[in-house]
């Protein structure tokens, strides 16, 4: 998968992705993370990775206890004691980052006991296991899947989101491989008025306004990530209710080019349906406009499945929308030319 690659060509892959979650040895992990529950957990990723290791903070404060996703960036304003108060958990690929190797320098030192990783087989290559090596923490090494060549995270997300869900899996979880994959768009997601009317084309869409909650979570995350490192369009990101606080006037003021993005399962249902589709308020017959765009995605899972179904159709939504733009997010056009490797390894501290 070295070469040169089509984001739609890890669409095929997802099945094997799942399937190579399901056959990985995830004991030392879960011990981990059952280990020591009382702690609360810091979570600590970036770029690619930060969605996976949202959904295991997501997971550990379901079942566990206390959880936070931080950035390599934000754990440098947490102090030392909160490090050695708790549990690290740093997820990365090949570990060659400035961000992954403070993380893991600084997690090694201050709490090289509870602290603990899951990066990408490079061997002696990964700079994380090295620190981690040496200070005797524990570190889990994975072949996932990748396409190594792609500017953005693609089916390698898929397995890191596998593996989290098979490390908090108990004997009534739901296999993986058993799931459902149908990566037909009708399938995967609804576009259209939210009663009646015409709505802009997908590709004149330039504002996306993507509602999550509970499970949906790390999804609307991973989903924000690819549209706006493709540069496609533009991505707020909020709970179903924190929208209700104001955020609807960005869409009233920018219906013609501005969509409702809905990841839906059975615990908002009710919620959803009376908030978007209510149609009496008051002296009002109608809220929201008849004609204001929606993009439904749903799940019929209430469980940490559900993250799981609904990413598998967010990759369908975010391939759809990426082709009718002319995109490919694999290498998505770069007009100044920006390189990458430099703000990638600005160094801080």
């Amino acid at each position: 998968m070295a070469n040169k690659v089509k984001f739609n060509e890890c669409l095929s892959v997802i099945p094997d992705a799942l399937i190579w979650a399901e056959d990985q040895d995830v004991e030392g992990l879960k011990k981990f993370f059952i280990e020591d529950a009382q702690k609360p957990l810091y979570c600590i990723a970036s770029g690619g990775s930060v969605s996976p290791i949202d959904y295991a903070a997501l997971l550990y404060e379901s079942k566990r206890g206390m959880a936070k996703v931080l950035t390599p960036l934000s754990m440098a304003s947490v102090s030392d004691e909160a490090l050695r108060t708790a549990k690290i958990l740093i997820m990365c690929s090949s570990g060659k980052g400035c961000d992954e190797k403070y993380a893991a320098k600084r997690a090694s030192k201050t709490n090289p006991r509870s602290t603990c990783a899951i990066v990408k087989n490079v061997g002696d290559e990964n700079a994380v296991v090295n620190y981690l090596k040496k200070a005797d923490s524990r570190w889990f090494a994975y072949d996932w899947l990748t396409h190594d060549k792609s500017f953005i995270a693609t089916i390698d997300t898929i397995c890191k989101f596998g593996l989290i869900y098979n490390a908090f899996s108990d004997t009534n979880s739901f296999p993986l491989f058993q799931l459902t994959i149908d990566i037909s768009p009708k399938y995967c997601f609804y576009y259209g008025p939210r009663v009646e009317g015409k709505v802009p084309k997908l590709q004149d869409i330039k504002n996306y306004i993507v509602l999550y909650n509970g499970w949906s979570r790390p999804v609307a995350v991973d989903f924000e990530s690819k549209m706006v490192e493709s540069g496609i369009a533009s991505v707020q990101l909020c709970d179903f209710r924190n929208f209700c606080h104001g955020r609807f006037i960005f869409t009233s003021k920018h219906i013609e080019d501005t969509a409702l993005v809905l990841f839906i399962t059975p615990r908002e249902q009710q919620f959803v349906k009376d908030l978007i589709w209510g149609i009496t308020w008051r002296d009002k017959t109608d809220v929201f406009p008849k004609n204001l765009p929606i993009l439904k995605v749903e799940t019929e899972y209430d469980s940490p499945l559900a993250t799981i179904d609904l990413l598998v159709k967010a990759y369908v939504l975010f391939d759809e929308i990426a082709k009718v733009n002319n995109e490919e997010p694999c290498s998505p056009s770069n007009p100044c030319k920006i390189d990458k490797r430099f703000p990638k390894n600005t160094p801080f501290k």
